[in-house]
């Protein structure tokens, strides 16, 4: 029998600055009522850094009828502020989470992280850089912290730099990342080297379950190559799903081993 949901929409959770003034971000939490305190799922949209909403992630009533709660969050883009301010806006909503899971009725102990392409790279670089200070952003609910224990990243870009050099063009996700990173990539090397999740793996990195279509012409299947050998060179959990899709991974297979390894890392 399904479980009740109490359901919080457009939650406001910080305002922040941006090039036009400022933006409230909001979450909407999708919390099964189980008697105790929830596990939950951070899930960040898609939409290339420059659009996208938090409505409807898919997989909700698999991970619902496991008592595993949602929450899914706004962040800047990247026409408002670049890299690394939606970074900061994603550690910033996990921090008010915590600091809200009495009200909320969260199991803080157990958080996860999940992203569907632009909200995956957030998803793997909020979790791979969990013990640097200097990406945690100035905002609110500081003694709280941002740390997740697994990341499920569907279809995600996770190497900048291969983007512009060493990798097959992809003029539209160049153009995406020039704006993230702030300008061309000859002057901004640097913040698309701290914008890659491979780069910031390493020993005690969070298990990830990563996701990706064969035939992705978006995303290029090296970036799931790329982060998985990453993680397995480092001694990392990490399980990589090709799935015959396109940029879109919505499918039985993606959402069976999603719901496994969240109901594994969360409830095991």
């Amino acid at each position: 029998m399904p479980l009740e949901l109490r359901v919080h929409l457009d939650v406001p959770f910080t305002t922040v600055p941006t090039a036009s003034g400022e933006r409230t971000l909001v979450a909407d939490l999708w919390i099964p009522q189980t008697g105790k305190p929830v596990p939950l799922v951070v899930y960040l949209h898609g939409g290339g850094w420059r659009g996208g909403n938090q409505y409807h992630p898919p997989c909700q009533p698999r991970l619902f009828d496991r008592g595993i709660g949602v929450a899914a969050m706004t962040y800047r883009f990247s026409q408002e502020k670049p890299f690394p301010a939606m970074l900061h806006d994603c550690k910033t909503g996990v921090r008010w989470l915590r600091a809200n899971a009495g009200r909320y009725g969260l199991d803080p102990e157990r958080f996860a992280a999940w992203g569907i392409s632009a909200g995956a790279h957030l998803a793997s670089l909020m979790a791979l850089t969990q013990q640097k200070p200097e990406f945690e952003g100035d905002g609110p609910f500081a003694e709280q912290s941002s740390a997740v224990r697994a990341v499920v990243s569907w279809c995600g870009p996770t190497n900048m730099v291969g983007i512009f050099e060493g990798r097959p063009p992809v003029e539209g996700m160049m153009g995406l990342v020039r704006d993230v990173i702030g300008g061309p990539f000859e002057e901004k090397r640097a913040v698309a080297e701290a914008a890659s999740p491979v780069r910031h793996v390493g020993p005690g990195s969070v298990p990830h379950l990563i996701v990706h279509g064969r035939n992705d012409p978006v995303v290029l299947p090296y970036h799931a190559t790329d982060l998985h050998e990453a993680l397995q060179a480092a001694g990392a959990e990490v399980e990589l799903l090709l799935v015959d899709t396109g940029h879109n991974v919505e499918c039985e297979p993606a959402a069976a081993a999603t719901e496994r390894f969240i109901t594994k890392h969360l409830l095991g």
